[in-house]
């Protein structure tokens, strides 16, 4: 059995998106020559600013998007290739978990039914008291008490209704699951909890994550390996536990600056460079030339606006998108 559970290699998705003034559509480049793999059992973190792409890698993975060119492979077999049937089938072993689970959850829906549903529509358990029986066990091991099954998704908080969401990915038994952003609705008190919960039961059903977050700080935390993103492009992708160490992408850094207590987790401190990123991300719809992160860079020179960076390999396990690391 391979050590790489999820294998990407040249995926690109393009939006055809109108334009107000003369009703003519334009291509949006969500994601272009995305090559990266995922390895059996580790998280590995994606991160970047809003509109980056991050959501749309998740969703291609899963096919809920379908990519327009480039390849997913999913334990040695290409998902792209699968008919709907197939896929129907594999779509067991991939789930997602969304970010508000407020509209993730259909509201007319009583818990038993959310998170049974799975059960039925693959034909895991059969019988109505097997289903709500391993409903009941589901529950327990995502936090939730049994007197909430009759419930529905409105009487929860936001906290209960993303465990509602976990336990819901959890009943097909997956070995896949995508976590979009599963903690940034949620206040901060109860973000951690959410973490450990997730972190729990990878150990416990031996999952795969990919979790995408615009926090470098919290994707450090839960990941194995981060890979940071820019205006659908990857730029540099790394441990997690040397995120802070050199050399890193000059997009990184300044990710890093942001982050106000790195030195207090005893790492190089990236803030001590005050570095500040100028200007907004530019628009997918018309990306930069050469280096799409060349507008804002603070390490550019001609080079970057003619040529694009491959994501090359700069030391052991650790590869960069930029002409000058």
């Amino acid at each position: 059995m391979s050590d790489t559970l999820i294998k990407i290699k040249n995926l690109s998705k393009v939006y055809h998106v109108k334009e107000k003034a003369f009703y003519a559509k334009r291509a949006l480049h969500a994601l272009t020559d995305i090559d990266i793999s995922i390895k059996r059992g580790e998280t590995l973190g994606l991160v970047g600013e809003s509109g980056c792409g991050k959501s749309t890698l998740g969703r291609c993975i899963l096919r809920l998007e379908e990519p327009d060119c480039g390849s997913v492979f999913y334990d040695g077999e290409d998902i792209l290739a699968l008919n709907d049937e197939a896929m129907r089938r594999k779509r067991r072993q991939m789930q997602i978990i969304f970010q508000d689970p407020a509209s993730s959850l259909n509201p007319y829906m009583k818990v038993r039914d959310l998170i049974g549903e799975g059960y039925k529509i693959h034909g895991i358990f059969k019988g109505k008291d097997e289903i709500e029986e391993n409903v009941k066990e589901l529950m327990a091991k995502c936090g939730l008490k049994e007197d909430m099954l009759s419930r529905k998704p409105h009487e929860f908080s936001g906290g209960q209704r993303q465990r509602i969401s976990i336990a819901r990915a959890l009943a097909v038994k997956p070995s896949f699951i995508v976590c979009d952003e599963p903690v940034s609705a949620l206040d901060v008190s109860v973000q951690a909890q959410i973490i450990n919960l997730l972190v729990d039961l990878q150990e416990e059903f031996e999952l795969t994550y990919l979790f995408i977050s615009h926090d470098l700080k919290l994707v450090e935390q839960i990941s194995d390996r981060v890979a940071v993103m820019y205006l659908g492009r990857i730029m540099e992708l790394k441990s997690a536990d040397k995120i802070g160490e050199e050399p890193v992408h000059p997009y990184t850094r300044a990710l890093l600056a942001s982050t106000l207590d790195t030195a207090a987790n005893g790492k190089d401190d990236a803030a001590k460079e005050d570095i500040v990123l100028e200007g907004d991300i530019p628009s997918p719809i018309d990306p930069p030339k050469g280096c799409v992160f060349h507008t804002r860079c603070f390490m550019k020179k001609d080079k970057c606006t003619r040529e694009i960076p491959s994501l090359k390999e700069v030391r052991k396990g650790h590869y960069a998108a930029c002409h000058f690391i």
